[in-house]
């Protein structure tokens, strides 16, 4: 018998045919995780069968910001979420992970001795990319221009790509941490990053087609005060299929 299925035959030795039994995942990055229904001899068990099936990410463990917090540090929500992730080459499916914005780290769950579950921060120069909350996150060096190191949420990959560095300022105040995102935008065109924040700033990077894109943006409706994000897509998208026409 493999190594895997002899893990998978154990869990169903431990916790039966009941799915439920063994899909619980801690829900909260300031929570304990909950304790499981069986004993602690099936726990110990069940952990074991866990890091054989789990891949060992190596990294100190993650402790947050103390105190009290208004808000979270993490992209999205501060639940725990299976994503994609390429760590030292391979790509991992179906890992549970954060991603802690204000100190541009990714976090995982191990499990240890005793049942336990920590999570650990990997080291960045580890992870390639990571897919977490619906986005896809790569990371690029600090050596690229003026752009800072770390990770960017790709939001559009074409002849041209639209980047987003996510990122959260803290504020301490006499209620406790504040947390308050701030999101900065790139656009790649020709081996060339520039960083855009206006309808401006992203015609001229589209300069060649600047008449087309205007004409564009008045007949679908294209508004960045509204929600630039989705307009730097929008026009982005629009410019890659006016230079690919023939």
């Amino acid at each position: 018998m493999s190594r895997s299925a002899a893990c998978i035959f154990l869990l169903i030795c431990v916790f039966g045919t009941n799915p439920a039994a063994f899909s619980q995942n801690p829900t909260s990055a300031n929570a304990q995780p909950s304790a499981l229904e069986p004993g602690a001899g099936a726990l110990k068990l069940y952990h074991t069968a866990l890091r054989i099936q789990m891949p060992v990410f190596v990294g100190p463990e993650y402790t947050g910001f103390a105190g009290k917090l208004k808000g979270h540090p993490f992209y999205g929500s501060d639940l725990w979420e299976d994503g994609t992730l390429t760590f030292d080459g391979i790509t991992y499916a179906a890992v549970p992970l954060l991603y802690d914005i204000a100190n541009d780290l990714v976090v995982v769950v191990q499990p240890g001795e005793q049942g336990t579950l920590h999570k650990i921060q990997i080291a960045v120069e580890n992870v390639q990319n990571f897919s977490t909350k619906g986005h896809s996150f790569t990371r690029l060096d600090s050596t690229i221009q003026d752009m800072p190191g770390g990770f960017y949420d790709q939001l559009y990959l074409g002849q041209v790509q639209v980047l987003a560095k996510r990122t959260k300022t803290t504020l301490k105040q006499s209620t406790g941490l504040t947390f308050n995102q701030k999101d900065t935008y790139f656009i790649h065109k020709n081996g060339q990053y520039y960083p855009v924040k206006s309808k401006g700033s992203v015609l001229k990077v589209f300069a060649d087609k600047k008449a087309d894109l205007q004409k564009f943006m008045k007949e679908q409706g294209v508004d960045f005060a509204q929600n630039p994000e989705a307009a730097m897509v929008r026009l982005a998208k629009a410019y890659d299929q006016l230079t690919s026409r023939p």
